[in-house]
């Protein structure tokens, strides 16, 4: 699966860079790049971060 992602924001204490866009198929999607990424995920949300698997939540580690 191909998708193009545009990162529009950096978190200046995580230096995490944001992005979304959409799949070839028109899904939409969100990512998250950067050295500290798990730091800012679990400030964010305030938990473990997760990808979401059909219903299934899996920890990322």
């Amino acid at each position: 699966m191909r998708a193009t992602i545009l990162f529009f924001y950096r978190d200046r204490y995580t230096d995490t860079a944001l992005g979304q866009g959409k799949t070839e198929t028109g899904m939409r999607i969100r990512s998250w790049s950067g050295l500290h990424v798990l730091d800012y995920l679990e400030t964010e949300t305030g938990k473990m971060p997760t990808l979401l698997c059909g219903p299934i939540e899996i920890p990322i580690t």
